[in-house]
Formats: structure tokens, C-alpha cells, sequence
């Protein structure tokens, strides 16, 4: 188990920076190693190699595959919750006769929605703040596609020198993850599982 922990974390540990470099040479369109594994999908179909993050149409796609690879951390916490269910619960479930399908819907899911919706609510909290993958891999480009919210804050304070602007966008993203962590707040113990009420 521990193996699968540190396989898990370990790209968390790295430096961002230093897995948009790896990343971006992995998706170079003429020299990156993911053309050269689809090279023979590109020849059956008759299609160019695909250039990733310098085309507007993929370049979001590219993102998206780059910030997969920190998973880990949301893993690490689903992973240490699972741990905390007891394994008497799965054992009375299957002394009822109920298989893997029922013991997920009925013990793991419900007893795992307290990570699920923290990982969420982070989860929608960071995609507000995407900056370091778009500034080093794309420069905001190709025609703005990855010109995020965090990115224009940050061109407009630095590149402008705009800082009453980036400081108004700086309050107005404070005041939407205010709002995204209270609302969650709020919805919680609609959708956390707290057990039955005594």
C-alpha cells in the first residue's frame, strides 16, 4: 500500500515548472514521444500528426492531459478514507448476500462523500487559479485558447502594469471561491453521509 501511495504522490512533489517542461516536450508535434506512439493511428487514417498545444483546437486538451498528472493528492485523500471504513460493515453485506455492486452503492459510496465532495469543491476552487501550465506551456496562446482568468489577472498587472484592474480581478476571484466554499459549505450536509441520527 505504501508503494501505491508514493506512486500516486510522487508527481505532486515535483516541481510544476519542471513537469510543463517534461510535458511540453512529450507533446511536441514533430519530435514529442506522444506523435511518435500515435504515428501509426495518424498513417491508418490518413491524417496529420495532431499539434497539441499549438493548435487552438487542442491545446485546452493538452491542459487538461498535463493537470491529470497531479492526481495524486486527491488519490492520497479517497485512499485514507477508504482505509477509515470498517471492514465489518463489507462483511455483514456479503453475510446478507450482497455483491460488489450493492456494497458500493450502499457502504463505500456513501461512507466516502466527505472526501468526494471536498475533492470537489477544491477541485472546482483550482480551476479558477490554472496559471503556471498555460504561462510556460502556451503563453496564453494559440488565439487566447488558453488565456484563463488567472493568466489575464497576471497580464494585466505585469505586462499592463494595469493594477487597479488586477487588483479588481483579484477581489472578484477572492469574492467567486468565497462563494464556491460557502455554497459547498451550505450543501454539505445535504450530501455528506453522517450516518443514521440518534
Amino acid at each position: 500500500m505504501s508503494i501505491y501511495r508514493t506512486m500516486f504522490f510522487l508527481p505532486n512533489v515535483v516541481s510544476i515548472v519542471a513537469l510543463s517542461l517534461l510535458w511540453l516536450w512529450l507533446f511536441q508535434p514533430s519530435l514529442g514521444l506522444v506523435n511518435e506512439i500515435l504515428d501509426p493511428i495518424y498513417n491508418l487514417l490518413n491524417m496529420e500528426p495532431l499539434r497539441w498545444h499549438q493548435a487552438e483546437e487542442t491545446s485546452k486538451i493538452t491542459l487538461i492531459f498535463m493537470g491529470l498528472w497531479t492526481v495524486g493528492g486527491s488519490m492520497i485523500i479517497y485512499l485514507a478514507q477508504m482505509q477509515d471504513i470498517p471492514n465489518s460493515l463489507y462483511e455483514s453485506a456479503e453475510i446478507d448476500g450482497a455483491g460488489w455492486l450493492k456494497k458500493t452503492m450502499y457502504i463505500t459510496l456513501p461512507l466516502m462523500t466527505p472526501s468526494i465532495f471536498f475533492n470537489f469543491i477544491i477541485g472546482i476552487i483550482g480551476s479558477f487559479q490554472v496559471f503556471t501550465l498555460a504561462y510556460i506551456v502556451t503563453g496564453g496562446g494559440p488565439s487566447r485558447s488558453t488565456y484563463y482568468y488567472a493568466y489575464y489577472l497576471f497580464d494585466k498587472m505585469i505586462n499592463d502594469q494595469n493594477m487597479g484592474m488586477a487588483s479588481a480581478m483579484a477581489w472578484v476571484l477572492l469574492f467567486i471561491v468565497l462563494m464556491i466554499t460557502v455554497g459547498g459549505l451550505k450543501l454539505n450536509k445535504y450530501v455528506i453521509y453522517l450516518g443514521e441520527e440518534t
